[in-house]
């Protein structure tokens, strides 16, 4: 399925389950949540790259003249240009399958805000993955800075995740969960007022009891 709104509203509209179409509108209330991930305007990601912008030759550039800077790819993203999928598996609660652009979850996590969050990070960082790679760095560096205001330890605990033993641990139960995952499902975690870890599964919110954050520093 192609990233066209087209192919979203036909699915939408001749294949999607009432239960799959829920999800989907749901999902759609996520986006504001994931401005940074596509260095959307108004979010720090974009605001890192325009301040940047003005320290190069031409200062006198207007805004608009540095968008172009941004992908297409991560301009047009959005939570509409893939399907979903609502089915039994044994092996996880949901997957993203970049192959078929197809976020699934199963039916008893169809109401669950975290898990859909979750494969919603991975539906996005697989977009960000395939830009240059400068991308994923300034977005890494945008989160860090804004998570280290409010999660004292966030250092230690991602000195505990970059272990080639918890990645590989990781990687063996569902795939790859790099530190900017890591990172983004924080972010998510203060904005919806969850545990730590609670976006991120796998267990993490017991691997990351100990750890709080101040929201009012967020």
């Amino acid at each position: 399925m192609d990233n066209d709104h087209f192919d979203y509203f036909t699915w939408f509209n001749s294949e999607a389950t009432e239960e799959e179409k829920a999800l989907s509108i749901k999902a759609g209330t996520f986006e504001p949540y994931f401005k940074d991930m596509v260095f959307d305007e108004g979010s720090a990601s974009h605001n890192l790259i325009m301040a940047k912008s003005y320290t190069n030759e031409n200062p006198e550039l207007e805004d608009e003249e540095l968008d172009y800077m941004i992908p297409e790819e991560l301009q047009y993203f959005n939570p509409q240009c893939i399907k979903y999928k609502i089915e039994e598996r044994d092996d996880c609660n949901g997957y993203y399958s970049h192959q078929d652009k197809t976020l699934c979850v199963v039916p008893s996590c169809m109401n669950s805000d975290s898990t859909l969050l979750h494969e919603l990070i991975h539906a996005y960082e697989h977009v960000l993955n395939e830009q240059p790679m400068y991308f994923h760095d300034s977005l890494y560096w945008v989160l860090y800075q804004k998570l280290k205001k409010c999660i004292p330890d966030l250092d230690e605990i991602i000195t505990e995740h970059a272990y080639v033993l918890t990645g590989s641990t990781l990687y063996i139960e569902g795939g790859v969960h790099d530190i900017l995952f890591l990172l983004k499902s924080f972010d998510l975690d203060i904005q919806c007022g969850y545990s730590l870890g609670t976006v991120f599964g796998y267990g993490r919110t017991d691997d990351f009891a100990g750890y709080t954050y101040d929201k009012e520093k967020y």
